[in-house]
């Protein structure tokens, strides 16, 4: 009788909660994992198979490096400075203001980590951000929330890693 109950849970019941849970995620009704807050149909048609990325476990080594970059961009979009003065950065620069909006006098600025991957001296940095930039009078100049993002990054001869390339949904 427990060899009828095992075969049955082993090859009855648990593939049918796995594909069960896949159908829901495709359905965007699951999150992914690290508390994500788009659908996964949305992700996946932005990032491709990118995304199983996110799926892969994070050593302390990649966390400190993924939050070194996430420093680095939320430094960037919080620049309410003057272009000259800006600091020197790699493809972050997309996220300071003076490309595209005149100077704020404030931004409100949440970062969070979601996912660091490195693979030998290459990898990619994913992350949350929420921006609001404000003008002198308080109006909004620019905003946008919950903004998945994920960073192409490279290790220098140095030994630092820079951000080659961001990569945002529209």
């Amino acid at each position: 009788m427990e060899n009828k109950k095992a075969f049955k849970l082993r090859y009855i019941v648990i593939p049918l909660v796995i594909i069960v849970l896949i159908i829901l995620g495709y359905m965007g009704m699951l999150p992914f994992p690290g508390a994500f807050r788009y659908q996964m149909i949305y992700s996946f048609e932005h990032f491709g198979k990118d995304c199983s990325e996110l799926y892969t476990f994070q050593s302390p080594k990649e966390t400190k490096v993924g939050l070194d970059i996430v420093r680095r961009a939320r430094a960037c979009m919080e620049y309410t400075g003057d272009e000259q003065s800006a600091p020197p950065t790699d493809a972050l620069s997309k996220y300071y203001y003076f490309p595209y909006y005149s100077k704020p006098a404030e931004a409100e600025v949440t970062a969070d980590l979601v996912k660091c991957v490195i693979h030998g001296d290459e990898g990619s940095v994913w992350f949350y951000y929420s921006l609001a930039r404000r003008d002198y009078t308080g109006d909004l100049i620019h905003g946008s929330w919950d903004v998945l993002t994920r960073c192409t990054i490279a290790k220098t001869e140095s030994g630092e890693w820079t951000v080659t390339s961001v990569s945002e949904p529209p």
